[in-house]
């Protein structure tokens, strides 16, 4: 059984396209850059039957009409590192900007939140397997169209968002991999919470067990003891597998969706970064106008479902 409504309960949208400032809209096209045709290669089925020349950008979709909306917002002094950030369950790029402000804030970086299918103004139906494809998009957009070295992105996950980013870390190189709340696999949550014989019922996903043994980047786990909802478990058995340079910070006061920002998250990063040596520095970043202009085409707000009911009474993850 796969119950994907169940695992993306995508809530009641936040924003409309006019009235979230700074939305990028990506195209739903793979943007190819030779180091990333190299270190994922084998994701690229029909690589060795295409004939010498490829083109710079392939469309991934039988509709060239569909985009990824993204929220940027950029750090008030500028820098050249960016922060990819893939949010919660119970919300949206819209609902997650506050948060997302002070993290950049905080971390003197940009920051480019993605959205998911389903979730606020994006057209679809969330998948991982549209998740991750879409994660691998937006990475090789910033570094194949928008030049931006890898080495100043920094791949940010928050709980389900923990499984596109993880997935970058493992077949991108970016700077560093920041993982709060993340969970080992969406099976193994379920199995948390309910126990092994529904959790056989439930197709996996997003397997960051297996994945973050691919991570070559540095790699961040923040998670708060008293999360009821995600164990803190998971990121000590995510910490243990990860072959990268590592380190954890698990808080005694945090939870699922109470902390203190800058306590429980911006601090620690910050600490961690800079025991890296992460370097800052100011530079403008300038994206194409292609990304910059909304989609012509007529803005149907989305009907509720079932599933986005019982998100909205849910507490935000933002």
């Amino acid at each position: 059984m796969d119950f994907n409504n169940l695992v993306f309960p995508a809530p009641s949208a936040t924003y409309t396209p006019f009235t979230l400032d700074k939305l990028i809209w990506i195209p739903r096209t793979r943007f190819f850059s030779m180091k990333n045709l190299v270190k994922s290669i084998d994701k690229f089925e029909n690589f060795q039957n295409r004939s010498g020349q490829l083109s710079n950008r392939e469309s991934t979709s039988k509709d060239n009409h569909t985009y990824i909306p993204c929220h940027y917002q950029s750090f008030e002094e500028s820098s050249k590192n960016i922060i990819i950030y893939f949010h919660g369950n119970a919300e949206d790029i819209g609902s997650a900007s506050a948060f997302t402000k002070r993290v950049a804030f905080g971390l003197k970086a940009d920051i480019l939140a993605v959205e998911y299918p389903g979730y606020g103004v994006y057209e679809g139906q969330a998948s991982a397997k549209a998740i991750l494809e879409d994660a691998e998009i937006v990475f090789d957009f910033l570094t194949a169209e928008v030049g931006i070295n890898p080495e100043n992105i920094i791949i940010f996950g928050r709980s389900i968002g923990s499984g596109p980013a993880t997935h970058l870390a493992a077949y991108r190189n970016p700077g560093a991999l920041v993982l709060m709340s993340p969970y080992t696999s969406i099976r193994s949550v379920v199995k948390d919470m309910t126990g092994i014989l529904v959790s056989n019922l439930v197709a996996e996903r997003f397997s960051n067990i297996d994945e973050i043994e691919k991570a070559e980047c540095p790699c961040f786990f923040i998670h708060g003891k008293k999360d009821k909802v995600i164990s803190w478990e998971h990121s000590k058995d995510l910490f243990v597998k990860c072959k990268a340079p590592t380190a954890i910070h698990l808080s005694e006061t945090m939870s699922h969706n109470t902390f203190k920002l800058g306590h429980d998250v911006v601090n620690p990063i910050k600490k961690f970064l800079k025991q890296l040596g992460f370097k800052y520095g100011k530079k403008k970043i300038e994206f194409p106008d292609y990304v910059l202009k909304v989609p012509l085409k007529k803005y149907q707000p989305k009907v509720k479902t079932f599933s986005s009911r019982i998100a909205d009474n849910f507490v935000s993850e933002s």
